[in-house]
């Protein structure tokens, strides 16, 4: 009977682990709920955000044309008496050393929990990657904290072999120790851009940790009031969470405040990766303060919206996004509900947006047309938009396991602690609970391959395998309690 217990504890433990949505998490959702996933662990409602698994895949978009700092590309689909009006964003692409010099401050955790799973030197790894890109015109520093806050490495031009290799000397002398002060880190890290700031510059604290503030005694209000006052100022945040223990929703919302992106990262090539090849999407803007509006057509109403924040007046949708990173891509979905019959060509709407690129110029482009195409039996027609359908049906599916998750855990709990007649018809209820989760899983695994083999296979494998990790461990939680029958 022990044994039964602690395999479903496994399975249904709820973690407080919030992932926010909005652009800011693009890469991070699906990564982070296959990891959580992997642990046995049910994924909780309020960390499964829909923006994210969206946001997730570029869907093949096409740089702009010409050198332009962003790209658009319309598309609608329909399914299940909802239509889907997708608008994507792809950045204009510049080579790390065409783009705007930086002034970057890194503010490394290096509390006793990252010498856990050898986080510390994924990060040391990542640096040596790092300072062999840095240009001779860029500022770098770096800030260090446990419960104490140190700066590591003053804010200073990288021109030299023994510059790289003194800078590589100091980030591999660390060691952890000690708790986590995150709030006086973020502030020397600000401090440093500050000292620096240039308005030619891209200024940018990275912060990078595992764990949560247990040292400062700073309350969530203060970080994000302290985020976005240097965002006014010209000089944001970007925060890199490392591992299950993170403070991942501080991480994101510091992000957002401070106008910038947020990544979870789960082991050291994607670390390495981050800090190689996709370091300028973390630090480099195509554009700027982008401003949004979707415009429904006549007899369109809007039901549900995913990308980022956004307001409603009348038949529009107004979105804001601080930043469009460098050969990034960001997408918007908007599911809407139809007064008439769903006519290929109806136009469901008209998109238009403003920006400023990176030399300062304002641009406003649009209307961009959203047109449904002529949908074949099964499937919608435009490709990207059977694709985020997918993500959206594997999030619904996701929450609502999530949500009745907690019951069966309760469930499982009155077992351990009674010795009554009652304990079967508990029993009984919790394999009922397993068998639907079994349900729903192997319903959206067999939909989301489906989606995949009609778009040449490939896609959703970070969703897979948390639904495969759920399969497992929901089957052998009801084999083992139906032992015990």
């Amino acid at each position: 009977m022990k044994k039964t217990i602690f395999v479903l504890f496994c399975v249904l433990a709820v973690q407080a682990l919030v992932f926010s949505g909005g652009g800011a998490q693009a890469s991070s959702s699906a990564e982070r709920g296959s990891y959580l996933a992997g642990l046995g662990w049910v994924i909780p409602p309020d960390e499964i955000y829909v923006d994210s698994y969206i946001a997730q895949s570029d869907y093949g978009y096409p740089f702009p044309e010409s050198g332009g700092a962003l790209r658009v590309i319309p598309a609608a689909g329909f399914k299940d008496n909802a239509a889907y009006l997708f608008m994507g964003l792809r950045g204009g692409k510049e080579e790390f050393s065409a783009l705007p010099p930086l002034n970057i401050s890194f503010v490394i955790d290096i509390s006793g929990s990252m010498g856990a799973q050898d986080k510390l030197e994924w990060v040391k790894e990542s640096f040596h990657i790092f300072i062999e890109q840095v240009r001779p015109r860029d500022f770098v520093s770096v800030v260090i904290f446990d419960n104490n806050v140190e700066l590591l490495f003053k804010p200073a031009t990288i021109s030299s072999r023994q510059d790289r290799d003194q800078f590589k000397r100091q980030v591999d002398a660390l060691r952890p120790r000690g708790s986590t002060n995150i709030y006086g880190g973020m502030v020397m890290g600000y401090q440093q851009v500050e000292a620096n700031y240039r308005q030619d510059y891209t200024n940018r604290v990275i912060l990078l940790t595992d764990g949560m503030d247990n040292a400062s005694g700073k309350s969530r209000k203060e970080f994000l009031d302290f985020c976005t006052r240097y965002k006014e100022q010209g000089i944001n945040i970007s925060t890199i969470a490392l591992g299950a223990e993170a403070d991942i929703s501080l991480m994101v919302d510091m992000a957002i405040a401070g106008g910038s992106s947020s990544r979870f990262i789960s082991d050291r090539a994607v670390m390495e990766q981050t800090f190689g090849s996709e370091l300028d999407r973390l630090v480099a803007a195509a554009a700027r303060n982008l401003s949004m509006e979707l415009v429904l057509a006549d007899g369109v109403s809007l039901k549900e919206t995913w990308g980022y924040s956004y307001w409603t007046s009348g038949k529009s949708i107004h979105y804001t996004l601080d930043t469009l990173h460098n050969g990034d891509y960001e997408t918007i979905v908007a599911e809407a509900l139809l007064d008439g019959p769903a006519r290929p060509g109806t136009v469901l709407g008209n998109f238009t947006l403003s920006y400023i690129d990176v030399s300062g110029s304002t641009h406003r482009e649009g209307p961009f047309p959203i047109v449904l195409g002529t949908e074949p039996g099964g499937f919608i027609a435009d490709p990207r938009v059977r694709e985020a359908e997918g993500y959206i049906a594997l999030a619904r599916g996701l929450i609502d396991i999530g949500n009745k998750a907690p019951a069966i855990s309760e469930q499982r709990q009155q077992i351990n602690n009674t010795d009554t007649p009652e304990m079967a018809a508990l029993r009984r209820d919790v394999i009922t609970g397993l068998n639907g989760f079994l349900e729903i899983t192997r319903s959206l695994k067999a939909y989301l391959e489906a989606i995949s083999a009609s778009l040449g296979g490939g896609k959703y494998a970070p969703e897979m395998k948390i639904l495969e990790n759920y399969e497992t461990s929901f089957g052998r939680s009801r084999d083992a309690y139906s032992k015990e029958e």
